[in-house]
Formats: structure tokens, C-alpha cells, sequence
């Protein structure tokens, strides 16, 4: 879609100009980074099929230390996970091909066990419930705050860390 946008703007007069160059302070110091961003040490597959979302989805999470792959529908998604193993998966519900519930459900019953988290525009009674019908993890309403976003991978993949550790001390003890 295309839109026109016509500004009519007065002209200002009698305004001094400054030199930006000039006046601007120089400093040589690393500029420090924010010590409140969790660090990631996971594999996440984002299924998004917005190129905007992939973006921000991934820039948040690359940030952060995680390795990134995109999956722009949910049956590349589904070949991707039976090919890699991912720590967490990030399945947007609304997409072209095949949707995230869809794709979910397959997954889990090819056996994958990992997180999967649901992404949606959708925050209606019911929909979490889907979601985590077919199989879902957790669940995030988009847009989604990058910190909000991290806080939750970085919760999810706690849990799953800690599930894995409780299954391999009862089996081995």
C-alpha cells in the first residue's frame, strides 16, 4: 500500500546556525554496555514470517549471546527442527503454509520435547489456551518488549535445564 503525505511548512527567519561539528565534544571512552541484558548460550529457531519481526526478533536475541536461525513458515520450521537441535523455539501462530498450532502439534509428536514458545497478535480468551494445546510452551502476545522477550526465553530455557537435570540425576541415581 501507498500513502501521500503533502507537509506545508512556514519558512523560519532570523534563526542563527551553529556548527554541529564544532561544538560537539569528542570522548574516547567505551561506551558501557547495559549489565541488566540476560546472556543467551542457546540455539533458537524464530518461526516468523514478517521480515520486520524476524529482525527485531532476532537482533534482541543475538544481543543477548543466542545463535539464530529464521524460519519464515511453520513446515520449514518443522524440517528444521527434525534436522537441528534447538534449545527453544519461537513459533509465531499466524503465518502462510502451515501455522504455528499446526506445526506444533507435529512436532510433538514426532517426539521433540524442547520449548516452544507461542508468539501471537492475538490475545483473546482462548487463544493461550490453543496454544498451549497444541503443545506450546509458553506464550507472548506481540510486539513483544525485547526485555519481556528475554526474561522469558531466559526463564523457559531454566526450566527446560532444570527439567533435563531432574530426569538424568532420577535415572542415574
Amino acid at each position: 500500500s501507498q500513502f501521500e503525505l503533502l507537509l506545508q511548512l512556514k519558512s523560519i527567519e532570523n534563526i542563527q546556525q551553529t556548527d554541529v561539528e564544532a561544538d560537539a565534544e569528542i570522548v574516547d571512552e567505551p561506551v558501557e554496555e547495559a549489565s541488566e541484558i540476560p546472556r543467551l548460550k542457546a540455539k533458537i529457531l524464530i518461526v516468523e514470517d514478517v521480515p520486520t519481526n524476524q529482525l527485531l526478533l532476532s537482533h534482541s536475541l543475538q544481543r543477548a549471546g543466542a545463535e539464530i536461525e529464521v524460519a519464515a513458515n511453520g513446515q520449514v520450521a518443522v524440517e528444521m527442527a527434525l534436522q537441528t537441535a534447538y534449545d527453544v523455539i519461537l513459533m509465531d501462530m499466524q503465518m502462510p503454509v502451515m501455522d504455528g498450532n499446526t506445526a506444533t502439534r507435529l512436532l510433538r509428536e514426532k517426539g521433540l520435547t524442547l520449548p516452544i514458545i507461542a508468539l501471537t497478535a492475538h490475545s483473546l480468551d482462548g487463544d493461550q489456551e490453543r496454544c498451549l494445546a497444541a503443545g506450546c510452551s509458553g506464550f507472548l502476545t506481540k510486539p513483544v518488549s525485547p526485555d519481556i522477550l528475554l526474561k522469558t526465553v531466559q526463564e523457559t530455557l531454566k526450566v527446560a535445564e532444570e527439567s533435563l537435570r531432574a530426569v538424568v540425576c532420577g535415572t542415574n541415581g
